[in-house]
């Protein structure tokens, strides 16, 4: 019936009526492409009524009634449509929030759907025909040559005689006749009401998973959350490759006299724009503190995951706001951030939330604006890996040590920087450049010859250290490097088991004097 109608509605004459159409038909296109409606009509002036106390002729009568019809069809139609319309930019915002997680802003949807609802409504209004447009319809459709619509006008007109009053009489007939076909049966808008459900159903299932999603927040929070390194591993420092006796004695010298790493040098600072693990727990606690209260939730969110611009940002807002608090609420955050500042190893870190304790649980809650402020400095020192916190004599410890590590890289026996037994120093110019790993230096003479020392297994003959008399006061342990009396058994000076300082005694002099840096006189 719809594209009967269409097709009996008269064609625009002028150029701009057609333009007109057009323009209209595009407007509304998304509320009748695809469904059984025709295009929506340009809105006409209203049909002329009969006069006051005339008797409203029966075609009339029956007209209306097949135009109800045919409204309550278009209206079941349009407002299902109008629905499934509204609910594709709700689904296509929820799925964003749900599937990307970001948060999008409300007002926008609702702006859009209620401006998609009106326009139904609208439509909606104008989708009832007229009388001459279903007079012209129901003559083309059951082929009654325009019978019909000439009863109509001559009805209207007001003067029923003759002829005329036959005619009209016979159309009357044909529309009673026609009022019980099938095309008038009241249906269901099957097709407007799938993707309504479909629809529908998708928007309730990513509410569901939304409202899931907002209660339990995933425990890792942002995925691009630095992380930080674990207690007691020291990343590369600044100094790495830049040392000359990065190897196996620098290694041990890097150990300082007490043969192991300080507790200064657990606390490294972060690398790469990420806090050290003292730094990350310092701010875990700093946002345990804030975490129970509304004005610094924010600031405690970004902190656990890691957005530590956007927590100093929060926390200066909070102190914008600080005046505005109850004074309930300003004295159970102060106790929350004393107790953390109680548990901070930074030093200014500890210092300002003490300063911003004491103001917020002080007569002035304005002057908590300041202190916000300096924790919010700190927050971002300490999230890009700065240790400004450290007191001066920290860092004069580690670099102590620093120092006395390298100095004790330069002793053969490694990991004692100092002691009896050490061997003598060399000059500068040999300091810089020790022998490769796995192979032993000869020994050279007096004269530069190397010196070919006696070789001979652990149970050769032995050779007396003390004096070449062979008198001493009694035998060492073979694996003793002492001074003392005793003999040593002979052997390759580097082979395992055998001390490298047990050189034969007549060949001490030229060893001596070859590792005895010369005296100035003599240079």
């Amino acid at each position: 019936m719809s594209k009967v109608i269409e097709r009996s509605r008269p064609a625009p004459r002028t150029a701009s009526a057609r333009l007109g159409r057009f323009l209209w038909e595009t407007f509304w296109t998304p509320f009748w492409l695809g469904s059984t409606l025709p295009p929506p009509a340009l809105p006409a002036r209203r049909e002329p009524r009969t006069a006051n106390g005339e008797r409203t002729p029966l075609l009339v009568r029956q007209l209306d009634t097949l135009r109800e019809t045919i409204w309550r069809q278009r209206r079941s139609i349009l407002m299902v449509r109008a629905l499934w319309l509204a609910l594709v930019p709700a689904a296509l915002w929820l799925g964003v929030c749900v599937l990307a997680g970001r948060e999008l802003p409300l007002r926008p949807l609702l702006i859009v759907m209620a401006i998609i609802l009106a326009l139904g409504a609208v439509l909606v209004a104008l989708a009832r025909p007229s009388r001459g447009q279903l007079a012209r319809t129901l003559d083309r459709s059951f082929g009654l040559r325009e019978r019909v619509a000439t009863a109509l006008e001559e009805a209207q007109g007001g003067r029923l005689a003759g002829v005329r009053a036959l005619q009209v009489l016979e159309a009357t007939r044909v529309a009673k006749d026609v009022s019980t076909a099938s095309a008038f049966r009241r249906r269901w808008p099957t097709r407007e009401l799938v993707p309504a459900i479909i629809l529908g159903t998708a928007c309730i299932v990513l509410l569901i998973l939304l409202g899931v999603r907002q209660l339990n927040p995933p425990p890792g929070g942002n995925n691009n959350a630095p992380v930080a390194p674990p207690t007691g591993v020291q990343g590369p420092g600044p100094q790495a490759g830049n040392n000359p006796q990065a190897g196996p004695q620098g290694e041990q010298g890097r150990q300082g006299q007490n043969g192991q790493q300080g507790p200064q040098g657990q606390q490294n600072p972060g690398q790469g724009g990420q806090p050290s693990a003292q730094g990350q727990r310092d701010l875990d606690t700093l946002a345990g503190a804030l975490e129970d209260h509304a004005a610094t939730r924010e600031a405690a969110d970004k902190l656990a995951n890691g957005d530590y611009g956007g927590a100093a940002q929060a926390l200066r807002e909070a102190g914008d706001n600080a005046a505005q608090l109850s004074p309930e609420t300003r004295q159970g955050l102060a106790s929350d951030v004393q107790g953390a500042a109680d548990q901070t190893s930074d030093p200014q870190l500890a210092e300002d939330l003490r300063d911003l304790a004491d103001k917020l649980a002080g007569p002035g809650p304005s002057a908590a604006q300041e202190a916000f402020d300096q924790v919010a400095d700190d927050v971002e020192r300490i999230g890009e890996g700065d240790p400004g916190g450290q007191q001066p004599g920290q860092q004069g410890q580690q670099g102590q040590s620093g120092q006395q590590g390298q100095n004790g890289g330069a002793s053969p026996n490694g990991g004692s920087g100092s002691g009896s037994g050490a061997s003598p120093q060399l000059p500068n110019s040999q300091q810089g450049q020790p022998p490769a790993l796995g192979e032993s230096a000869p020994l050279l003479g007096a004269d530069g010859k190397p010196i070919e020392l006696p070789k001979g297994n652990a149970n050769g003959p032995q050779i007396d250290t003390q004096n070449p008399n062979g008198r001493g006061n009694g035998q060492t342990d073979p694996g003793a490097a002492g001074a003392g009396g005793g003999q040593l058994r002979q052997g390759t000076v580097g082979e395992s088991g055998v001390d490298p300082n047990q050189v034969p005694y007549d060949q001490r002099g030229p060893v001596e004097r070859y590792f005895t840096p010369p005296a100035e006189d003599e240079r």
